[in-house]
């Protein structure tokens, strides 16, 4: 049994580091799709690039924003499936 623990550890703070180092060196959502389909799945970031979106680092919008899309984005980990590999797209259209 310590040996599953051992490779869960491992795969865990592999996975972590790929990611932080991933968000550490590029604010560029080409390197994070790449990243997300090479472990995940296709998806496709639309809206991002052509809005200017600015927050206060570490002010209450940048916070709730960062939460909301880690939740869409682990809800869609558990629960994505698809038989032809459709892409995931998220969209962020302003009004």
């Amino acid at each position: 049994m310590d040996d599953y623990l051992d490779v869960w550890e491992n795969l865990q703070a592999e996975w972590e580091n790929s990611f932080m180092q991933l968000v550490a060196e590029s604010d560029d959502l080409t390197r994070l799709t790449a990243w997300i389909q090479k472990i995940f799945f296709p998806i496709q970031i639309v809206g991002f690039n052509d809005n200017l979106i600015h927050f206060k680092p570490y002010g209450a919008t940048e916070s709730v924003f960062i939460i909301v899309m880690t939740e869409i984005l682990l809800n869609t980990v558990k629960y994505y499936s698809s038989a032809t590999a459709e892409p995931v797209t998220v969209r962020w259209e302003s009004q």
